[in-house]
């Protein structure tokens, strides 16, 4: 019976247990399925690891819930940078899609990282084109962009057309100008200042808008990124590709003698916007409109000969081109009114050491015996203040009862014959006053040596490189009642144009006004003034007649001071006369104040 039992069991069994072990065979050789994550295979990082999110994931969700769409940003920002997941820069940016547009304003101000910034610009952007809310703000997000962003060159173009839309301020444009300018590079922050002041006088156009009075100005702008090398091509393509008869810009010196070369060569007006002198004279197409040496020179010399009456002056300048053209220049104006540099004196612009320089200028000799006499006087006063100090109080008292008795003062009795009074020594100059052509940076170093050295009773002139408040903060009471000339003031009895443009440029752009953006403005406002009285007359626009009438402009009231246009091309200013009282820098003049209520 048990037999017949096992008997069946063995041939039940045998072939489940054969077939169990080989499914079992056959699964080992086979993978198991996996299951897709949602979350990117990207290792874990520092503490920003997936798996370390927890508690500030959690607190970025409760915030989104809420609403706190810039808290639940702030809260996903740091992890992201720290792991670069792709998971939280998606996060960020459906975050960023649901903030509001004040939200994005802010964050734009607070978001120092580049890349995340040009996500914020470009939604700010959005929200702006799509509300068509083509306010100040417009133009600059845009510029931001271009300026900052990597862009592909389609997507910079189309930016760049969008700006140029913008500024055109009216479908159909009338009148196109190109410009040239250094939105990116070096000198990026002067490119983007001038334009900004273009941008205003755009929008002032619009505001007051006279018939026809420069209608549908419309701005090309094409970025020089500060290479000099590209103007030439830049000005063929405005020329041939947009068919322009004005052009405004560039910035720099090297730039604006290529880009007048070729305006010139293809017969277009050209503004350059450069402090070199001489631009103006290479063609009768080219014109400057920024302050120069020349202009600042003839200035100056007005102040300190023709209206001051020094005519005995020394001048102390840097061994650089800048110094060098001053020197020149301020030579041959001298002679114009009547007064003499009777000492020219050049420094090492790199030193921090001027002493060698104001020495020569003094007179090595004669600051030698000066120095001589005053270590005598020094050593003199020395002895007459120890030997006061001996005398016993008791005596000064009896001294002064026989003074009083006899009806004398007490220090009447002790005079001293002429062999014990020695003078105090003067430093005597062939010259009242000291012209400085320089900047405020070594300004601020040379102050003090030229007091440590006692030239403190003459006068100091200076060029628009001493208009900087930080000097008067610097330098103090030794800069203190020194004259100088810019087409700027920064505080004081403002002229009121230029009043009035300081604060529409702060109120719009929420920066304070600069020199720079002033003559963008004032460009813009030139451009206007000659396209009216083309208008007026019935003329044509076109190069011929745009610099017919730029050449008729004379006391034309601006920003920047009153404007004239010489016959060489130079659009010269009558420039403020400033000088540092109180530590303030003030106008010295019915000048400056030209045209104020």
């Amino acid at each position: 019976m048990v037999r017949n039992l096992y008997e069946i069991a063995r041939r039940v069994f045998s072939p489940l247990l054969i077939l169990s072990l080989l499914v079992l065979c056959l699964s080992s050789c086979v993978a198991p399925p996996v299951r897709q994550s949602t979350v990117s295979p990207v290792a874990p990082q520092g503490k920003y690891g997936a798996g370390h999110e927890t508690a500030w994931a959690r607190q970025a969700r409760q915030l989104e819930f809420e609403g706190d769409f810039l808290g639940a940003y702030k809260e996903v920002h740091d992890p992201y940078l720290e792991s670069l997941r792709p998971d939280l820069r998606q996060w960020l940016l459906r975050l960023l899609d649901k903030m509001s547009l004040e939200s994005l304003q802010r964050l734009k101000e607070e978001e120092t990282n580049n890349e995340l910034r040009c996500q914020v610009l470009e939604k700010i952007f959005a929200r702006l084109d799509d509300g068509r809310s083509r306010s100040g703000e417009y133009a600059a997000v845009v510029r931001d962009i271009l300026t900052n962003c990597s862009l592909s060159e389609s997507a910079r173009s189309r930016y760049e057309q969008l700006l140029q839309s913008y500024l055109s301020g009216v479908e159909g444009p009338s009148f196109t100008v190109g410009c040239l300018l250094p939105l990116s590079g070096e000198y990026a922050d002067y490119g983007n200042k001038i334009l900004q002041g273009m941008e205003l006088a755009l929008q002032v156009f619009d505001e007051h808008q006279q018939p026809n009075a420069g209608a549908g100005i419309r701005l090309l702008v094409r970025d020089t990124a500060g290479d000099s090398d590209r103007v030439r091509e830049l000005v063929a393509s405005l020329a041939e590709d947009e068919q322009v008869s004005l052009i405004v810009g560039p910035v720099t010196g090297q730039a604006s003698l290529y880009a007048a070369a070729e305006a010139e060569s293809r017969g277009i007006d050209i503004i350059t916007l450069t402090p070199r002198a001489g631009i103006a004279a290479h063609g009768e197409h080219v014109f400057q409109h920024f302050l120069t040496m020349e202009n600042q020179a003839k200035a100056l010399m007005d102040l300190a000969a023709g209206r001051l009456g020094f005519t005995s002056l020394a001048l102390l300048y840097p061994s650089t081109f800048y110094g060098h053209q001053a020197a020149k220049l301020l030579r041959g104006y001298a002679r114009q009114w009547g007064a003499e540099l009777v000492r020219e004196v050049s420094y090492d612009p790199t030193s921090k050491d001027y002493g060698r320089s104001i020495k020569e200028l003094i007179g090595v000799e004669k600051y030698a015996d000066y120095q001589q006499r005053k270590k005598a006087y020094e050593a003199w006063a020395k002895e007459q203040k120890a030997s006061e100090e001996k005398e016993k109080p008791e005596v000064e008292d009896s001294v002064k009862v026989l003074a009083k008795e006899i009806g004398l003062e007490a220090d009447e009795l002790f005079q001293k014959s002429d062999e014990d009074f020695l003078p105090r020594p003067v430093l005597e100059l062939d010259f009242s006053g000291i012209i400085i052509p320089d900047f405020y940076q070594r300004i601020r170093l040379l102050a003090p040596q030229l007091a440590f050295y006692d030239l403190t009773d003459c006068r100091f002139f200076g060029t628009r490189g001493w208009n900087a408040p930080q000097l008067a903060e610097d330098a103090g009471q030794q800069v203190e009642g020194a004259l100088f000339v810019d087409a700027f003031c920064h505080e004081g009895d403002e002229p009121r144009l230029l009043a009035e443009y300081r604060d529409s440029y702060e109120a719009m752009f929420g920066d304070d006004a600069s020199i720079y953006d002033a003559y963008g403005y004032d460009t813009m406002m030139l451009i206007r003034r000659v396209l009216t009285a083309l208008q007026q007359d019935g003329q044509d626009v076109n190069p011929e007649t745009l610099r017919e009438k730029l050449l008729a402009v004379h006391d034309m009231p601006m920003a920047t001071g009153i404007t004239s246009v010489s016959p060489d091309g130079e659009i010269e200013k009558k420039l403020f006369n400033l000088s540092f009282q109180g530590g303030h820098i003030v106008p010295v003049d019915p000048v400056c104040s030209q045209g104020r209520d």
